[in-house]
């Protein structure tokens, strides 16, 4: 973008570019695209490549928006930011803690590791779907403030029973604002973008669409190495530049968590990596992961091997290349590993070590595919099954502590409504009975044992058996991550 685009932005962002840009030398077009449609009010859906500054994009003009309309009086939170996990709460609140701040505006997070909102709530909370669920079950009161609803990473949940049940929750919260007779803004951050007004009726009121449809540069090279071949001399050919000039950061993508630490710990003290090798999956504790995450964005030249638990827009710094151990799942899966590299100098290096012919056929056929701008994935189907889980969020959030099937069907987002009738709510209800009781026709409380799961807040997420339990350290009761139960059961 050239100096008059340039001109113009700061011009129609007066109180938010500095705080936002100034340390850019120069503004992403996505971020030039994004800036009118958002001061007009409307609902956006943003779709950029990973590191294209979306963040940025949607909190400059949602934020002079807001403060022009009615200034520091904003009580919060008057902008709520939703990511798909904990770690991305974190990572949020660490990269817009102080832009907001330069502009006098208080911003909180909200999570199982940070519980309260304190007597005066932030201005902008950055918070997870189910702690959002949590708000709007046991706080309504306190989201009456809300003016504007920030999706990130939508790519991560649209599709998912985590996507519907938050597709579910922004009507609520449309549903709870119009009290104060207030529309809400909503605002969809995505990394990919199909189908875009299917996504935009999910989520948002007729967004408009804002994308960078430039294609990034794909450098890409296959490596061959059989399963158990641990593939050192690719990854080590990666950091050897001409004339034997060494240095850079790899990260590798792997699909299994026993993947991750066999490589890492095969690639641990090779040259130039020596011990600057680390390994990133869920099952680590956060303590570990937070920990792997400063050391490798702190190294010159080290490795990383990790799950898809780095393939969101958690900050780990600039990836020189990007390596995958054996073929991602799915086409955004593989773009959105690809996105972590090249942050420097706008292009993609990468390599993909295929494990057999099968995989060197996939690699070349999901590149083939993202170079033409195809996505390959079917179309999101509904899971029914978290309407129970929204009915009983919705059950608690009524001070009577009951629920009908009509009142909850006339909250379901409209695509949802088409699969419901109240007669087949009501015989969903009535088959969960360790959760609803009739108190009378058409109407249900909670069980003791459903009383009790909110006591503890074990309502929030879609239900479901815990597939993990936690392993501590004998000594210290130090938490070191989490191991699949069926693992232990088949012992």
């Amino acid at each position: 973008m050239g100096e008059e685009a340039q001109r113009r932005a700061r011009e129609r962002l007066p109180r938010t570019f500095g705080p936002f840009f100034d340390r850019f030398p120069n503004l992403q077009k996505i971020q030039h695209l994004a800036i009118e449609p958002i001061l007009e009010g409307r609902d956006v859906i943003l779709g950029a490549p990973t590191a294209a500054g979306k963040t940025e994009a949607v909190l400059a003009p949602l934020m002079q928006r807001l403060l022009d309309l009615d200034g520091r009086k904003l009580t919060g939170p008057f902008v709520l930011y939703i990511v798909p996990t904990r770690a991305l709460v974190n990572d949020v609140y660490r990269r817009i803690r102080l832009p907001l701040e330069r502009l006098g505006v208080t911003v909180g997070r909200k999570t199982s590791d940070h519980q309260s909102l304190g007597k005066v709530a932030p201005q902008v909370l950055v918070t997870t779907p189910e702690s959002f669920d949590s708000l709007l079950a046991r706080a309504t009161r306190r989201l009456l403030p809300v003016h504007a609803l920030i999706l990130d990473e939508l790519h991560a949940l649209d599709g998912t029973s985590r996507g519907d049940q938050l597709a579910v929750l922004c009507e609520r919260l449309r549903r709870v604002l119009r009290v104060r007779d207030r529309s809400l803004q909503t605002c969809l951050l995505s990394a990919t973008v199909d189908r875009p007004a299917e996504l935009g009726a999910r989520y948002a009121k007729d967004p408009v669409l804002v994308k960078d449809a430039r294609k990034r540069p794909l450098r890409a090279r296959t490596s061959k190495a059989g399963f158990g071949e641990v593939p050192s001399a690719a990854l080590q050919k990666l950091v050897a530049g001409p004339e034997g000039k060494r240095g850079g950061k790899v990260l590798v993508f792997a699909n299994a968590r026993a993947d991750v630490e066999w490589l890492a710990e095969s690639m641990r003290g090779k040259l130039p990596f020596g011990d600057h090798v680390y390994a990133h999956h869920g099952s680590l504790s956060k303590r570990v992961r937070e920990r792997v995450e400063r050391d490798f964005q702190a190294a010159r030249t080290s490795l990383c091997v990790a799950t898809s638990t780095l393939e969101l827009g958690i900050d780990i710094g600039d990836v020189d290349y990007v390596a995958l151990y054996g073929v991602p799942p799915d086409l955004p899966s593989f773009l959105q590993r690809l996105g972590r590299a090249g942050r420097r100098v706008g292009d993609v290096d990468f390599l993909a070590i295929a494990r057999d012919p099968g995989e060197v056929l996939r690699f070349k056929h999901m590149l083939r595919a993202a170079r033409e701008g195809k996505l390959l994935v079917d179309r999101a189907h509904y899971d029914p099954g978290t309407a129970l889980q929204q009915t009983v969020s919705l059950l608690f959030q009524n001070p009577a502590k009951s629920i009908a099937p009509a009142h909850v069907l006339e909250r379901l987002p409209a695509e949802q409504q088409n699969y419901w009738t109240e007669e087949r709510l009501e015989a969903a209800f009535a088959h969960a009975e360790r959760l609803f009781r009739r108190i009378a026709p058409g109407h249900y409380q909670a069980t003791e044992d459903l009383e009790e799961r909110y006591r503890i807040g074990n309502i929030h997420g879609n239900f479901g058996g815990d597939s993990e339990v936690e392993v501590l350290e004998e000594l210290t009761g130090r938490s070191l991550g989490t191991v699949d139960k069926k693992a232990l059961d088949q012992d």
